[in-house]
């Protein structure tokens, strides 16, 4: 090894004799010898050993043609400063191979005087170390690994709760774990061998890396014991939700090697840290906890460490379950509330409100589960449901009752707003049933036009385009900005009831309204106030120059025939 404090000079350094040149391929270090510009003037056996290039192909050409390109700019200068200073550098550096492999060596460069030409040189000698870099990350990898199922083990996980907790912490956001125990093991293992037991838990393994998000951290924890991490929930219960997708996804049957098909299942616990400072050892003693209630319970199951979660958890599940039976069983059907003009009591078109036609429970509201649909995507196809139904029954009343340039009204979620090709589902729609959308007036919340402003405003205008109307309902709840509102293609401002059921009692309200039909008038909108029960109410908009309403004065929402009954009769269809 050259001594950084040596000065020394050689004669002959560029070996007029052999013998340095057998010296230096004697050593198990590359050694390269660079000239005052840094080209290449020699070069062992042994760094072409290591780099796999011919000397042939490295004589004359630049050292940097051998640097990996992140170490290129910062670390070449560093080097150049430092030999300039001190005439000498050590340290590691990556370097590529001539198939482009990079390999990391402990680089020391010398600068020399050579007495026979009296130019200066440089000697780099390169002690390979990834075969060492090699063995350490192999060695971190078993710490941290389980070697049967390549999954994260204890020690990795419980690094990593660690560190959620910490984020959870400064984020103000949740972290749920869930500890796994898989039900009728011991059976594989009893009647086929361990072989197969070992397979099994191989292929469990595998099945949930690729059905899970790859955000959540899946590990083994020894036997038939598995834990997942979920660093970030957006609600309690979505916990829940993933555990029962966990034991959908493990009660599906298992093929073994063997030929013979199995079926096991899996209990769960589940501990949450919710601004409840919690450890990590907490957690898992929790999660550990509520696993054991989930077996006494009966196996295949999920409950959380506190209870009232497991009971609000399942009742969502269960909610989510019926409703997407109730989309293939068509459990669904819309009622009408009339809309009505102020002025003139005039009917001009009607809301259509979705209800749920439950088996057992009759007509459920939406309040009671239009967001859980928003939640798992079911909206989508309520939405669509929602949309097929009102144009074939305005077709259909269009032809037998003479109805026509009546407005329907449609709510239209956020949710539904983020599928790319909502516009053209839409359209598709209505063209397949012929009914015109210029009669189609889609509603859309507040707080979704800030969402995404410059996506929302893309759809709308695509819609506008089209030919529907378009308007904001629940106005005043959110926190529109008029900066911005005016740039969205509406016609109607809709004012939420909230701020109708005090009116006239509550001057705040009564100001408030005021302000909104001003404000729509002042932008070029119609007004539409809903909820109104009282004829107080009514005159309160009447004189306050609103334009259109909607509650239960006029008529509670009501079904299709009934509608059609005591509204679009002849008599009846101008006024009610």
């Amino acid at each position: 090894m050259i001594e950084k404090n040596d000065n020394i000079k050689y004669d002959n350094l560029i070996f007029k004799s052999d013998l340095y040149e057998n010296i230096f391929n004697l050593t198990n270090d590359g050694i390269i010898v660079l000239d005052k510009n840094f080209k290449i003037k020699y070069v062992n056996y042994t760094f072409c050993n290591i780099s796999n290039y011919q000397k042939d192909e490295l004589i004359d050409k630049y050292i940097s043609f051998l640097m990996f390109n992140k170490n290129e700019n910062i670390i070449y200068k560093r080097i150049l400063k430092s030999l300039i200073n001190n005439m000498y550098w050590q340290g590691e550096i990556w370097n590529k191979k001539k198939d482009a492999e990079e390999f990391l060596s402990l680089v020391t460069i010398k600068q020399i005087i050579n007495n026979y030409d009296n130019n200066k040189y440089y000697v780099c000698i390169f002690a390979d170390k990834t075969e060492k870099l090699h063995s350490e990350k192999q060695f971190e990898y078993l710490a941290y690994h389980d070697m049967l199922t390549k999954l994260p083990n204890r020690l990795l996980l419980m690094t990593q709760l660690e560190e959620s907790l910490k984020n959870a912490k400064r984020n103000s956001i949740k972290v749920a774990l869930l500890f796994l125990d898989l039900d009728r093991f011991k059976y594989v293992n009893d009647s086929f061998g361990h072989a197969m037991g070992d397979e099994l838990l191989q292929k469990v393994a595998l099945r949930l890396r690729n059905r899970l998000r790859e955000v959540d951290m899946i590990s083994r924890f020894g036997g038939d014991e598995f834990a997942i991490l979920l660093p970030s929930v957006s609600e309690i219960e979505d916990a829940g939700i993933i555990a029962k997708k966990i034991i959908s996804i493990i009660n599906e049957p298992w093929l073994l090697s063997n030929k013979v098909e199995i079926r096991i299942g899996v209990s769960i616990g589940i501990s949450i840290y919710d601004k409840n400072h919690i450890t990590a050892d907490e957690m898992l003693q929790f999660a550990d906890a509520a696993l054991y209630r989930a077996k006494e319970e009966g196996k295949g199951i999920f409950t959380y460490y506190k209870e009232e979660m497991t009971i609000k958890a399942r009742n969502k599940i269960e909610i989510e379950t019926q409703l997407r039976r109730a989309c293939e069983n068509n459990e669904f059907l819309v009622h009408y509330q009339p809309q009505i003009d102020i002025k003139t009591g005039n009917l001009l078109g009607a809301e259509a409100l979705v209800r749920w036609n439950h088996p057992i429970k009759g007509v459920i509201y939406p309040d009671d589960f239009i967001s859980i649909a928003e939640e798992t995507g079911i909206i989508f196809d309520i939405g669509i449901f929602v949309l097929e139904e009102v144009c074939i029954q305005a077709k259909k009343w269009e032809k037998e009752e003479g109805l026509k340039d009546f407005k329907f009204c449609i709510n239209i979620s956020a949710y539904q707003l983020e599928y790319e090709n909502i516009v053209e589902i839409f359209s598709n729609i209505i063209n397949r049933i012929g009914y015109s959308p210029n009669n189609i007036e889609l509603e859309i919340t507040e707080s979704a036009l800030i969402k995404n402003k410059n996506k929302i405003l893309f759809i709308l205008h695509k819609f506008r385009t089209l030919g529907f109307k378009l308007s904001i309902d629940d106005f005043g709840t959110g926190y529109s900005s008029l900066s911005y509102l005016k740039k969205f293609p509406l016609d109607i401002l809709k004012i939420d009831k909230s701020f109708i059921k005090d009116i006239p009692f509550d001057k705040d309200d009564m100001d408030i309204a005021i302000a909104i039909i001003q404000m729509g008038h002042a932008l070029g909108f119609k007004v539409i106030a809903e909820g109104v029960e009282k004829k107080e109410q009514l005159d309160f908009l009447l004189e306050n120059k609103g334009d259109y309403y909607q509650g239960y004065l006029g008529s509670k929402p009501i079904g299709a025939n009934e509608f059609k009954n005591k509204y679009l009769k002849t008599k009846n269809k101008h006024n009610i």
